[in-house]
């Protein structure tokens, strides 16, 4: 599955790879329309920390503040965002790779070949 911007048209940023369906995850929470812009935006924050502790750092704030304002989303991101943030204990030049679907389309444009299942009889 190939990510594209045409699955979350309301937003005005970009949004790649797992990103876009944990931010369409979040728009469920979400008690206003207005508020989906910046919720994606903050969402994008965190994911762009430069390491786990900030990403941390990031959350913290997230959460602080829309615990007021939509406290079902404060309390989904606490749960499933930080669950996600996994992600960081992975090199960064390999986390850059694998937020993005450009990995399954080196893989289309290389022209992989199915391999051939041959049986043998005895």
């Amino acid at each position: 599955m190939i990510f594209d911007q045409r699955f979350a048209p309301e937003f005005d940023i970009e949004l790649t790879g797992p990103y876009i369906l944990l931010a369409q995850n979040a728009m469920h929470h979400t008690p206003k329309v207005e508020m989906r812009k910046q919720v994606a935006e903050d969402i994008r924050t965190i994911f762009n920390a430069n390491d786990a502790h900030q990403a941390h750092e990031e959350l913290a704030c997230f959460v602080d503040r829309y615990q007021e304002t939509a406290p079902k989303l404060a309390a989904w991101a606490e749960a499933n965002i930080a669950e996600s943030l996994a992600i960081f204990s992975i090199p960064s030049e390999h986390r850059k790779r694998m937020r993005t679907a450009n990995m399954f389309e080196r893989v289309n444009e290389r022209g992989v070949k199915p391999l051939r299942c041959t049986t043998y009889s005895k």
